[in-house]
């Protein structure tokens, strides 16, 4: 049944049309097979019945849906990817009746949100995870530029290009919460709520005052007649002794929150590197969440030394998390982080459509930032969700940009991958972001496909990329509506040089969203778009 349904995972984009190398079969429900974590995969089925990942219809996001010549549906669907590399993942088909179970081989884990050795700017954990984090940065710039009513693609061109742009500090729940929170914590931790519990123990006999049903049995076990020979020699006996407790929910729920709070902090602080000098917001946000996290450790270290642990079971909240003045407070802060946690989490599942977005954004910018210097005529208007979904942040229409050349007589306009403006047969072609190329006399429609590759490991070979996504533009039949076509590797080492290589037909660049790289990348993607598309019109 699975063989005839033909359900593939695709290494690469390009592998709908490409060489069968490109491709991981998944022919026998019974088999555990392995997908190479190398370059995150997509999920290639030759119908568009209903697809379940861990059993949820929800859980894949569609990347591409479209028509063949013969009018058979086909869809491509993005495949999250899991927090822990071991972790199996089962796929079925609507029309199967078990599950095909595959893991991640060689994938990486997602790191903890917090660690005990802390450090103001220590790595939160491995390339992938930064890498996420400076996109994220990179996106939240034009969050940035829109809060200040200024034009998003002048704005964030200039800070991209030129990295000695200054940059606020984003704002961040916790730059609220340290405003808000920071004299309430120190008093909760300096008067944490007690408690006081009876436990039985052996007390001296002029203080037993409280005596329960085992304390008389032991007792009454004692040999003697009198209550002092009972007592012994040390004069002692069983009885009920107070002691304070501050070991409950809501002080364990209280450390938990100081805890993740330095943990998101160390996030906050490595993404907003290098924004903390100039003016007095910037000042002001890094140098608050700074001493935030500061004090979060300070205290969560003193309810330790106090008995206090951590709250590691699934917490319903009591009484006084829910009305007491001030733990009302922790318990609404708690919730939170853990919703900030869980767009992390989000975030890591969908990095391939982060990058993707990324990559959409750096067209523009690239074609913007071209030395023939053309010139944006019309955007659509851009919206910034609150938190993204599924590793996208940017609500808009298609094209995203339309950008003309007057003087030689060029329009470039920016689609998505599954936009309803670019035919079915070029969709057979499995890119991320199309460019549609006409020229002011209103000719014919010409496309330039470009594929967002994400690696998950460091060691991969833009060459292979190149030559893999060259041979399937050769297999293409309709390659007069094509002017070429462009790879985007993401990098994850944002040490190493950005790197470009030429084809037939193809040029990939490999390159990241950090400072030593980018300005370089937006100039030559530029240059290649716009030497393509001349030489097409």
């Amino acid at each position: 049944e699975p063989a005839m349904t033909g359900f593939r995972l695709l290494h690469v984009p390009w592998g709908l049309i490409g060489p069968s190398k490109t491709f991981v079969d998944l022919p026998d429900p019974r088999a555990r097979p392995e997908t190479q974590a190398t370059i995150a995969p997509l999920l290639y089925c030759d119908d568009d019945q209903k697809v379940f990942l861990n059993g949820r219809i929800d859980t894949l996001e569609c990347f591409a849906s479209f028509r063949t010549r013969l009018q058979e549906s086909r869809r491509t669907w993005d495949l999250p990817v899991p927090l822990r590399a071991e972790e199996p993942q089962s796929l079925r088909h609507a029309t199967w009746r078990s599950d095909i179970v595959f893991r991640w081989a060689h994938g990486a884990d997602r790191p903890a949100h917090w660690a005990e050795d802390w450090g103001d700017l220590a790595e939160p954990g491995g390339p992938a995870y930064n890498f996420l984090l400076a996109v994220l940065a990179r996106m939240q710039d034009f969050e940035a530029a829109l809060s200040d009513s200024k034009d998003p693609w002048d704005s964030v061109l200039e800070r991209w290009i030129d990295p000695k742009v200054d940059r606020d500090p984003t704002m961040d729940i916790l730059v609220r919460h340290a405003q808000e929170h920071r004299v309430r914590w120190v008093d909760i931790a300096e008067h944490p709520r007690r408690v006081l519990n009876r436990q039985r123990e052996l007390v001296p006999l002029s203080r037993a005052q409280d005596l329960d049903t085992k304390c008389m049995q032991w007792l009454g076990r004692q040999p003697g007649e009198t209550l002092a020979e009972r007592a012994g020699g040390r004069q002692r006996v069983l009885a009920l002794a107070r002691f304070e407790n501050r070991n409950t929910l809501e002080n364990r729920v209280f450390r938990d929150l100081l805890e993740r709070t330095v943990g998101a902090a160390r996030e906050y602080l490595l993404l907003n590197a290098g924004r903390e000098s100039g003016t007095s917001r910037r000042v002001t946000r890094y140098s608050l969440v700074q001493q935030y996290a500061r004090e979060c450790r300070r205290l969560s270290l003193e309810l330790a030394e106090q008995g206090v642990t951590r709250a590691t079971e699934v917490v319903q909240p009591n009484y006084v998390l829910l009305h007491d003045d001030r733990y009302r407070h922790v318990w609404t802060a708690w919730q939170e982080i853990i919703r900030r946690e869980r767009a992390m989490d989000d975030l890591w599942r969908w990095q391939r459509r982060s990058w993707a977005e990324f990559c959409e954004a750096t067209l523009v910018m690239s074609l913007l930032a071209a030395q023939s210097r053309p010139r944006l005529v019309a955007a659509s208007p851009i919206f910034i969700r609150s938190e993204q979904r599924r590793g996208e942040w940017l609500l808009h229409d298609d094209p995203l940009a339309v950008i003309t050349h007057e003087e030689k007589g060029w329009v470039v306009e920016v689609l998505g991958g599954n936009s309803h403006d670019v035919p079915d047969k070029m969709k057979e072609f499995g890119a991320s972001v199309w460019l549609r190329v006409s020229d002011h006399a209103g000719g014919e429609y010409k496309y330039l496909p470009v594929w967002t590759v994400h690696c998950l490991r460091p060691d991969i070979s833009l060459a292979d990329l190149v030559e893999s996504a060259n041979e399937a533009y050769r297999m293409l039949r309709d390659k007069a509506m094509l002017v070429g076509a462009v790879v985007l590797q993401s990098m994850l080492d944002p040490h190493a040089p950005m790197t470009m290589l030429h084809a037939e037909h193809v040029t990939g660049f490999a390159f990241g969203p950090w400072d030593a790289q980018l300005p370089d990348a937006l100039g030559s993607i530029g240059d290649d778009l716009s030497g393509r598309i001349e030489a097409a019109s």
